[in-house]
């Protein structure tokens, strides 16, 4: 079964987002009773469910052992399916498309800007509740397929993660026992939306899977253009050093990844601050916060607050939050990653079979 043509519009993005879901909860209590291959039979799925997504939901039918033995698969599931819906929300603010650049590039009117986005970009702000549309047609359906796509590879990627889990956990139930997510939670906005900073200008970031995630410490995957390799980043919000700290100095894969937080961008600029490099001094850089800090606690917990009110702010802009973050902040992250990944420390072993076959971001030029 191949996937259906990109038919439908962006006002139906929503309601078909629920009904996969059902269809996909459906397809996981046939398969868990051994009776999926003959109510596909007999039952119409959608023809969105292409058939590498069918193989992998029919896995617990293949593997009836480990899929019952799982205590947390229907957890796991359940939450894979509510990602799914959540990439694929209504919106809470509508921008219409207005015209179409070169490569993936477009461009939409708000408040008689023009502000060009990428249709990555237009996938990735579904997450923060803005819809993307247009009168043209085809600019219409593209965005819809664009949209409608991206949250089924990322649904099929956290299935097969769910599925390795179930594999593994004879031999590993303790630690997969602590696992879950959740796709509204602070910490996981905060990674979409340093995630949204890196990628503004190119296709630099990309979520790692569920599985590298709990493995191998890692949230997203930047590629280092300077290091022609790409480096594993892992994102924490936390105010408190101390509460950073005890769970950095527990992981033995700290030392393989770029941390990201409040916490170590206060660091990095309290001992690397470097006026020529941010194009002011360290008073002015300062003026960002209204409560000026005196010592890294305090910047810790002043760049917290900023982060969070940045997370928390309504929707206003196309490419909002990342638009709300003053470009000394974004700055200060760009320059954190390019000091900390020549320093990483790289584990000896061959690159995995999904990381090959991940082809390197082309930056598209702007129109």
């Amino acid at each position: 079964m191949s996937v259906a043509p990109p038919t439908y519009r962006t006002p139906q993005i929503a309601d078909l987002g629920d009904e996969l879901a059902r269809q996909f909860h459906e397809i996981e209590a046939c398969a868990l009773r051994g009776v999926l291959a003959a109510m596909r039979e007999v039952e119409s799925y959608s023809p969105l469910i292409a058939d590498a997504l069918w193989q992998i939901l029919a896995w617990p039918e293949q593997h009836p052992g480990p899929a019952a033995a799982c205590a947390k698969r229907e957890e796991w599931f359940a939450a894979a399916v509510r990602r799914f819906q959540h990439a694929l929300q209504p919106g809470r603010i509508s921008f219409e498309v207005v015209s179409r650049g070169q490569n993936s590039w477009m461009r939409v009117f708000h408040q008689g800007e023009k502000v060009s986005i990428r249709v990555g970009q237009m996938v990735a702000q579904r997450r923060w509740g803005a819809h993307y549309w247009s009168r043209n047609s085809a600019v219409d359906l593209e965005i819809a397929h664009s949209t409608i796509q991206g949250a089924l590879n990322r649904f099929q990627s956290d299935v097969v993660s769910i599925n390795r889990w179930c594999m593994e956990w004879a031999t590993d139930a303790r630690f997969l026992s602590s696992l879950d997510f959740a796709e509204d939670r602070l910490g996981h906005r905060f990674e979409a939306l340093i995630q949204g900073i890196l990628n503004e200008t190119a296709e630099l970031a990309y979520p790692a899977t569920l599985y590298a995630d709990a493995r191998e410490w890692t949230d997203l995957k930047v590629r280092m253009k300077a290091l022609n390799r790409t480096v594993p980043v892992q994102v924490k919000f936390f105010a408190i050093p101390n509460d950073q700290d005890a769970v950095v100095v527990r992981n033995r894969r700290a030392d393989e990844v770029v941390l990201v937080s409040p916490i170590e961008l206060a660091r990095f600029l309290e001992a690397h601050f470097d006026p020529e490099q941010f194009g002011c001094d360290w008073a002015h850089f300062l003026e960002l916060f209204p409560n000026k800090p005196r010592n890294l606690v305090q910047l810790s917990w002043e760049l917290y607050q900023l982060f969070r009110r940045f997370l928390d702010r309504p929707i206003t802009h196309p490419l909002d939050p990342v638009h709300s973050v003053p470009a000394l902040l974004k700055k200060a992250i760009f320059a954190l990653l390019e000091a900390r990944a020549p320093t990483l420390v790289i584990p000896d072993k061959p690159p995995s079979r999904l990381e090959r076959r991940v082809p390197r971001p082309q930056a598209p030029t702007p129109p």
